[in-house]
């Protein structure tokens, strides 16, 4: 029997739930790696998960299946949540520059050339050369007014592989 007249205060009891977790199969692309890989158990809390491209190639997406999620889907580094099983995979994309090309006063031809990492190598397109009354065209140079190295010859043909002019970041 409850016989105390005076106020009092009543306290609540907790006991802790611990957070499902499902199996999510973490991978990349044959162009990079995660960290971690593999199956995990995640739950709604997450875990992070970071992508890293191999040389030649730039994180492009994560996708997902099942009850896995990665937010933000666009970002190397992510969480990963889960509500069922499912699998995450990142995905790379090979690099890519753009070369103007300076005609140094003759006109036509190309104004410019991507270049892309594709078979372990930089490549591009041959380009269409411009024309200058009263002179041969003789090529592209790294530098100006034919100094460095002949890049595209006298025909609009890469001299040698676009990777002689690039660093693995597809820095020229």
């Amino acid at each position: 029997n409850w016989i105390n007249t005076s106020a009092g205060t009543l306290y609540a009891c907790w006991t802790i739930v611990e957070e499902t977790k499902y199996d999510v199969t973490i991978s990349a692309n044959a162009n990079g790696s995660v960290n971690p890989s593999g199956t995990q158990k995640v739950g709604a809390s997450g875990i992070q998960v970071t992508a890293t491209p191999n040389d030649g190639y730039e994180f492009n997406q994560w996708s997902y299946t099942g009850g896995a999620e990665a937010v933000p889907s666009n970002s190397a580094t992510t969480t990963v949540t889960a509500t069922a099983n499912g699998t995450i995979t990142a995905s790379f994309v090979a690099k890519t520059c753009t070369l103007s090309l300076g005609q140094q006063g003759g006109t036509g031809g190309t104004n410019s050339v991507t270049v892309q990492y594709k078979n372990n190598n930089y490549s591009a397109n041959p380009v269409t050369v411009p024309s200058r009354e009263g002179y041969i065209f003789n090529g592209y140079y790294s530098g100006n007014s034919c100094t460095g190295k002949q890049v595209v010859d006298e025909s609009g043909e890469w001299v040698k592989d676009a990777t002689d002019y690039t660093d693995a970041n597809g820095n020229w």
